[in-house]
């Protein structure tokens, strides 16, 4: 006979075990809204409203930019 089998008590045996479960965070709602691309006015268009519109598309590029950042440095590192 085992020897296992002849014991009278069972053999069970507790023991804590550690999971690591990546916890996912909801990204903050302002680094997600996606603002509206400038754009000419309607009708007739002058050299000023070009040179207008340049700097909003950079601001607006730069914004993005910005946004980008933010949510890079809020990534875990350890994540590949």
């Amino acid at each position: 006979m085992l020897q296992g089998c002849a014991s009278k008590e069972p053999l069970i045996r507790t023991e804590t075990v550690e999971v690591k479960v990546p916890v996912l965070v909801r990204i903050d709602p302002k680094l997600t809204v996606r603002e509206p691309e400038p754009d000419l006015p309607a009708g007739p268009v002058t050299n000023n409203d070009v040179a207008t519109l340049i700097d909003a598309l950079r601001a607006w590029g730069r914004g993005m930019a910005g946004k980008l950042e933010k949510i890079e440095r809020l990534q875990p590192e350890d994540v590949p």
